[in-house]
């Protein structure tokens, strides 16, 4: 009898102490901006999963001394990214033009909210055209971004 009195009090405390699995993040559409003022933009579909991220206008400081400015960049319609823990990341590399960005994201505020970084990088050669084995290598600087749900 002690013994079951004991492991019925052991999985209780185990119960109140187990931390809640995260929520899933809710459908919805997130735009705000990043700490150079540029826009960021993306959406969350109904299986809690990062679509359609955007970004526009990001500078790049380049090796030569130049600079230049991204256009609008969005990810492809049928990529999706997982959620997981509140939390998800991109990695985007085009192997032919040597063109890449990096996003970090984080979901706070019961999922209204949504904060991280994004790294920009790209490569050209030396007639200023894009390629991926460019000499001149450009890179922006860490970015933070803040986006809320609309």
């Amino acid at each position: 009898m002690r013994l079951g009195v004991v492991l019925l009090l052991a999985a209780v405390l185990l119960a109140i102490s187990a931390p809640a699995a995260p929520a899933k993040i809710k459908r919805g559409t997130f735009a705000g901006t990043s700490s150079a003022e540029d826009p960021v933009t993306f959406r969350v579909d109904r299986r809690g999963r990062v679509i359609r991220f955007s970004f526009d206008a990001v500078s790049l400081s380049c090796t030569d001394g130049d600079s230049v400015e991204t256009p609008r960049v969005v990810t492809p319609r049928g990529e999706r990214f997982v959620i997981r823990g509140a939390r998800f990341g991109i990695e985007a590399r085009n192997a032919t033009t040597g063109f890449g960005w990096d996003v970090d994201g984080r979901f706070r505020g019961r999922g209204r909210r949504a904060t991280g970084t994004l790294t920009v990088s790209a490569s050209f050669n030396e007639d200023n055209q894009q390629a991926a084995d460019g000499t001149i290598k450009c890179e922006s600087e860490a970015l933070t971004w803040s986006v809320r749900r609309r």
